[in-house]
């Protein structure tokens, strides 16, 4: 091989490869590698049809390369069993375990009637222990991704205070398990930065639980932010035992826990601060901890600040595509917030702080909803809801309570014959309340929407179809042939579809439902994140082990607009 060149030695494809990495490396003086695959069928019967190769050029002067070349062949063999493996778990783990936490979650809801004590906590043990390895799951996957670099973000502007409020609040009832209680610090004030909603969340959740399991009964974990420059810090705090010294230098490393009996006891796969750190390091920010003074451990993550996002004055009259809520609170800091939860999730919204400048927006505007304190300094608010009543244009309007007293003084109305949809206590449940506004602006319909559920997994057909019960009207398709048929026989107002069908890609539906139906919203409910150029083509798509009973509905309900005679998708 020496004194040949390397055109009159290897095949033209390689020699290409190499002879541009040469040029590079000698043009920028850096070293360049490359990958490529030879043919070896000529080779002798025990060598493999083909090999693969990693070729490096490191510059040893002005005028010489170094090409080193090594076989990766087997390391390519078992990255693709490697990827061959996580498909068959995302797929043949997540859609079983799917319909397992749905069903336990139907049964632990009441929905086939009360249980003995015993059989309750049987199904809890049940219900926990699929969410446990729902996680482990996902972080295994997250992991792969992160490494592979496929992990996908959809960026946007996100306001970081009912980001953290929602966290919060989505952390509660964990956290009341072990006796802690959650402290939500945040200014009211808007603070915006451009970031992935779900993995951003998926970041404080893992930082409030473990915050949680490391935190002593009857403590407090708080969660709190700040504004220094141009960068946000959402600081989560412990009252926990701290970071063992021997620990902290591999703290974001995979599978890292402290070797103790403590952290064994509290379990966890080891890889959610490093997932956490990855995701945080890909929104230009970064994740770091200390041991606080007064006891405990501080973990801060800090994220470059985005301008924030004026909302449009509607033209002509227009209105937000959800819906416009006029927000009635006395308290400027809890009204701001609840503006912010609601504009997040696509809603118009104006603010009265009295139950009489609340009766004079009224009298100006329109609304779709009012979300209401009962403690006002004017009024009190179950006689302003009693007022309302009493007039035409008002007397219909959907009340959405959201008062310290709502459970106390729930009694003395009558929901149904006031249009009171929710009694929402202090602290705030966000998932509640946009649940409940969804349902009054989104989902006024005289008939239960029709449904096309393409998914080939009979349990988790059954599961979703009694998930839906009350909320539409399913017709399911195991494959891509039925459900052509029943797109051909059947007018539906959304479809529910799972990439994964035995007779081809569910995604493959796409393009005939796009340009039958154009403006029908596809739900994908699939075992994997989409890649982007799918995720565009639907309308939403939510990963199976990511996805409560209630989130699936909630989206079902924000999806579906209202339906007038002859405005089903046909």
């Amino acid at each position: 091989m020496v004194g040949h060149r390397i055109p009159d030695v290897l095949p033209p494809h390689v020699a290409g490869l190499l002879m541009e990495g040469v040029g590079s490396s000698l043009r920028t003086g850096k070293p360049q590698s490359t990958e490529f695959t030879m043919d070896m069928s000529a080779a002798t019967p025990a060598t493999p049809a083909a090999l693969d190769f990693e070729a490096r050029m490191v510059p040893i002067s002005g005028q010489e390369v170094l090409v080193i070349a090594r076989d990766i062949t087997e390391l390519k063999r078992v990255e693709r069993l490697k990827n061959e493996f996580v498909s068959t778990v995302s797929h043949e783990l997540r859609t079983p375990l799917t319909s397992i936490r749905g069903a336990l979650s139907l049964i632990a809801s009441g929905a086939l009637g009360e249980l003995q004590p015993r059989g309750t906590k049987l199904v809890q043990i049940g219900l926990n222990n699929s969410e446990r390895l729902v996680r482990l799951i996902n972080d295994l996957l997250d992991m792969e991704k992160i490494e592979s670099g496929q992990l996908e973000f959809q960026m946007r502007p996100l306001e970081i205070p009912a980001l953290v409020q929602r966290a919060a609040e989505d952390n509660r009832a964990y956290a009341q398990e072990f006796g802690v209680v959650l402290e939500a610090r945040v200014s009211p004030a808007s603070v915006v930065v451009s970031g992935d909603e779900d993995r951003l969340l998926q970041v404080l959740t893992n930082l409030i639980s473990n915050a949680v399991k490391f935190s002593p009964r009857d403590s407090a974990v708080t969660i709190s932010t700040d504004v220094t420059d141009d960068r946000v810090q959402v600081a989560v705090r412990d009252c926990g035992p701290g970071i063992p010294l021997e620990f902290r230098h591999r703290i974001f490393g995979r599978f890292a826990q402290a070797d103790s009996s403590l952290t064994r006891e509290k379990g966890g796969t080891g890889l959610g601060l490093s997932i956490s750190k990855a995701i945080v390091e890909r929104h230009m920010g970064r994740l770091s901890f200390e041991d606080h003074p007064g006891g405990g451990t501080v973990f801060t993550v800090e994220l470059p600040l985005a301008e924030p996002v004026r909302e449009p004055i509607p033209a002509n009259g227009s209105r937000p595509l959800n819906g416009h809520v006029l927000v009635c609170d006395d308290d400027r800091d809890i009204a701001s917030l609840l503006q912010m939860i609601l504009r997040q999730a696509g809603f118009g919204s104006d603010v009265a702080h009295t139950a009489g400048e609340a009766e004079d927006r009224l009298a100006r505007q329109p609304y779709d909803a009012l979300v209401l304190d009962l403690l006002l300094p004017d009024r009190d608010g179950v006689r302003l809801i009693q007022q309302l009543r009493l007039k035409p244009e008002t007397a219909g309007l959907p009340v959405i309570v959201v008062s310290a007293v709502a459970d106390d003084r729930r009694g003395q109305i009558n929901g149904d014959a006031v249009s009171v949809v929710a009694w929402i206590n202090k602290p705030l449940d966000t998932g509640r309340l946009l649940a409940a506004v969804g349902v009054v602006t989104q989902y006024k319909m005289d008939r239960l929407p029709r449904i096309l559920h393409v998914e080939d997994d009979a349990d988790l057909r059954q599961v979703v179809q009694e998930v839906l019960r009350n909320a539409a009207s399913v017709e399911a398709a195991q494959n891509l042939k039925l459900a052509r048929e029943a797109l051909r026989g059947e007018a539906f107002d959304l479809v529910l579809l799972d990439p994964g069908l035995p007779d081809g890609n569910g995604l493959d539906l796409l393009p005939e439902l796009r340009e039958a139906y154009p403006s029908l919203p596809i739900l994908v409910f699939s075992a994997g994140e989409l890649d982007r150029m799918s995720a565009e083509q639907v309308t939403v798509a939510l990963v199976k082990s990511r996805t409560s009973n209630e989130q699936l509905v909630e989206t079902i309900r924000a999806l579906i607009r209202p339906l007038s005679t002859g405005a089903s998708h046909d």
